[in-house]
């Protein structure tokens, strides 16, 4: 794709501008009561800017066009930073455009790297970890004995626990990695094509920023909420899954250096460090993962509203004699059109381009995402209360009590819903303003007295909406967003859904095949996870044989074994 505009000089055409880069002659009819000289002002509800051949108030509004778009671009440009996608630097000119550029020696830029070093050491170090647990792999050079037989069950238990907050995780390391090589990739790319923005309103002369302003703001009040009730059910530890997936992750992430799980049991202050520690790193990585489908979002917007301007302009110009035909002034104004029309092709071309790759990641591991949410969700609401369930050891659906955990998974579901409905509602909005113009093109009917220029125009258009390449955003060709791909993708997920439903997996710890004493080991985990998790002491009895045992004492293992 060439980034390039029509360029458009009133003094060689002699008419004047209109809202957007396309010109329009004014009308020349008159009347007895009116002054020949004076020409007639267009509506401004037909989205034609009255400049009256003004240069100075021409200028001031194109500039004013592109500072609105740099604006509502903010808020969009500090989440993109504050999560390592943003390795630019922004220089601004008199005009009111901005040059975006690339440079890695920036801080952004510098961010962008340590971050990118984080997410290939957590993905590598997590994944070794996680099979080595699951398969029950020796990490340090101790026998194995009773003592560490038993720290590894504790380690297996804290997974089993959080399975479901792996597979979030994994599936956003994963796309947050797609990410990262997709900025690096298209770095220079990314400069340009923010620039061919900033410089395609001022050229097109449109206000396109108020819709994607008031997406930026919204999207960033609902990630602040969402992260504010976080942070309140994790300090006050009403829901074990928000202490204890951060103890989790960390503990995957820093396994090798810990020389075992002792510190689960002997050290309080030690597991709150790795929760917080953890918690960063986790909270960096899933917004990290959904930065790319609020962008795309974000450029949803802006395509809808220039397509709409020129929606407008179109109809004005040709249903409602914007143009008039019968002068040259209008073939000057019909080849504006249309190269306004070309330029937001490679407006709509330039986002599929650069969006090619993580629409595709998003969405293949979005689909799974949401399965296993909504599965856990439903689970922990059926069973995380079940007092007398957590306390039979014996159950095949054996369950340790897990309160509110329905709560952070409803969250986090309820969020990856929006951020996917959104781009592919969004999207699918795109394709449909963009058709519009098509429908003002055939309204406008060949037959009847038309000069050349207007002929060559409509052509032209019913060639552009009618070729090959359909008028739509796309994965890189994989499918293409519109209305039917929204009903595809929530009948896929619906699918899925039902297939995991029917295999009901438990998603926690079930202490039955230990030793030849499960109660003693359902115990000692139960006081872990209390430790570690925050859950109700004796959350593992039942109230009849709270009374028989002593209440747990924070000290190490030596207290807990027999």
């Amino acid at each position: 794709m060439v980034f390039g505009f029509g360029k458009k000089d009133p003094s060689e055409q002699g008419v004047k501008k209109d809202g957007g880069g396309s010109t329009t002659a004014d009308a020349t009819e008159t009347t007895a009561d009116e002054e020949p000289s004076k020409p007639k002002q267009g509506n401004a509800d037909d989205g034609v800017y009255n400049a009256e051949n003004d240069a100075k108030i021409d200028s001031e509004h194109r500039k004013q066009c592109s500072t609105n778009l740099f604006k509502a671009f903010w808020p969009l440009r500090m989440f993109l930073m504050s999560v390592a996608r943003f390795p630019l630097d922004i220089e601004r000119h008199a005009d009111g455009t901005h040059t975006y550029n690339v440079n890695f020696k920036s801080p952004g830029g510098i961010y962008y790297g340590v971050f990118a070093g984080i997410l290939i050491y957590v993905l590598i170090l997590g994944s070794w970890n996680l099979f080595s647990i699951i398969l029950e792999f020796k990490i340090s050079p101790w026998e194995r004995t009773k003592e560490f037989s038993l720290e590894l069950e504790y380690e297996v238990a804290i997974v089993k626990r959080h399975t479901a907050t792996i597979v979030v995780m994994w599936v956003a390391m994963f796309h947050s990695l797609v990410e990262t090589l997709n900025v690096y990739k298209k770095r220079h790319y990314f400069g340009h094509f923010l620039t061919f923005w900033s410089k395609a309103v001022h050229t097109l002369h449109m206000d396109i920023a108020e819709s994607a302003y008031k997406y930026a703001k919204k999207i960033t009040v609902i990630l602040l909420v969402f992260i504010g009730i976080f942070l309140l059910i994790a300090v006050t530890r009403i829901s074990p899954i928000t202490s204890g997936a951060p103890g989790c992750f960390g503990m995957l992430l820093f396994r090798q250096f810990t020389g075992g799980s002792a510190w689960m049991v002997r050290s309080p202050a030690t597991v709150v460090g790795f929760q917080i520690l953890g918690g960063i790193i986790m909270s960096l990585i899933f917004f990290a993962s959904k930065s790319h489908i609020i962008l795309f979002t974000y450029q949803c917007k802006l395509l809808r509203s220039a397509f709409g301007i020129w929606n407008a302009r179109a109809y004005a110009a040709i249903l409602r004699g914007g143009i008039d035909v019968s002068h040259d002034n209008g073939a000057a104004t019909y080849t504006l059109l249309f190269k306004d029309h070309c330029v937001l092709l490679d407006l709509l071309e330039g986002s599929d381009r650069y969006f090619s790759g993580v629409l595709e990641s998003y969405f293949a591991l979005g689909i799974f995402d949401l399965v296993v949410e909504f599965y856990f969700f439903l689970r922990a609401a059926k069973y995380g209360h079940n007092r007398k369930l957590a306390a039979t050891p014996l159950l095949s659906d054996q369950y340790y009590i897990r309160p509110f955990d329905w709560l952070p998974a409803l969250l986090i579901f309820c969020i990856s819903v929006y951020l996917i409905f959104v781009a592919s509602k969004a999207a699918a909005e795109v394709a449909e303003e963009a058709l519009g113009g098509l429908e003002i093109i055939r309204r406008k009917t060949l037959l009847g007295r038309q000069t050349d220029e207007e002929l060559y125009f409509m052509l032209s258009m019913f060639n552009s909406f009618t070729s090959y390449r359909r008028i739509e955003l796309s994965g890189g060709g994989y499918f293409f967003m519109n209305k039917e791909f929204i009903v595809g993708l929530f009948s896929t997920i619906l699918s899925y859904f039902i297939i995991l439903a029917q295999f009901r997996p438990v998603m926690d710890y079930h202490p039955t095949e230990y030793d030849e004493n499960p109660a003693l080991l359902r115990e000692r985990m139960g006081r872990m996870l209390t430790l570690f998790e925050g859950v109700r002491e004796h959350h593992y009895l039942t109230t009849k044989d709270q009374a028989t045992f002593a209440p747990p004492l924070p000290p190490g293992l030596e207290e807990y074994d027999a």
